[in-house]
């Protein structure tokens, strides 16, 4: 989307945010519109309780304060007959990755390192969440 447009606008909530941010890798401007307040927090959207129409005003007259986000990249490293190949996702994650077994009643068997330090070490668990700063809190429950 970069280039393409001066401003991306999803119209649902967090979710609906979120998927819209999956395609807008270039930094192009995200504003999030919750159709449904009184169900949902929609914590990545605007709050326009003074109605969308003085929404679009502030944002016009330049008096709408941006909130940069952190975005995650995610490579994969995979070996297969000694050859190691590494693959990047083309999205961004912007509140979390989660690294586990596609069947949630299996164990995962992560092999992890960070920021290439250190050896590999093995772990047997549940899965593994990475969070940005924006967080993840529907895994809060």
């Amino acid at each position: 989307l970069a280039g393409e447009w001066d401003l991306v606008v999803s119209a649902g909530g967090d979710g609906t945010f979120l998927k819209a941010a999956i395609d807008n890798r270039g930094g192009t401007p995200q504003l999030g519109v919750n159709t449904d307040p009184k169900r949902s927090r929609g914590r990545l959207c605007a709050d326009f309780h003074q109605g969308f129409p003085e929404l679009l005003r502030r944002l016009r007259a330049g008096e709408f304060k941006w909130l940069p986000r952190q975005r995650i990249e995610v490579a994969l490293l995979s070996t297969e007959d000694g050859k190691q190949t590494r693959r990047v996702l083309p999205q961004l994650a912007l509140n979390e990755v989660f690294a586990g077994e596609e069947d949630p009643t299996r164990a995962s068997i992560l092999k992890l390192k960070a920021d290439g330090v250190g050896p590999w070490r093995q772990h047997k668990c549940s899965g593994l969440l990475i969070n940005t700063g924006t967080g993840a809190s529907a895994w809060a429950g």
